[in-house]
């Protein structure tokens, strides 16, 4: 037990949502409801849009 609880510490990057990472660019798909607001967005290594509020799913994750 005493291992995984380690290694699951190592692992535990602090990776941050799309919203917050300045790779993240062309935010669309505004909601249905106003203020509408964008939910997806496009990165350089994610060959489909992401949603915003998401974890990085590919580790690359740069802080504005």
């Amino acid at each position: 037990m005493a291992k995984t609880a380690a290694s699951k510490k190592k692992d535990d990057k602090k990776l941050g949502t799309c919203r917050e990472c300045k790779l993240s660019y062309d935010y669309h798909e505004t909601t249905a409801y106003p203020p509408h607001v964008p939910f997806l967005c496009k990165c350089p290594h994610e060959e489909w849009s992401q949603f915003l509020d998401h974890l990085c799913v590919n580790g690359k994750f740069e802080a504005k």
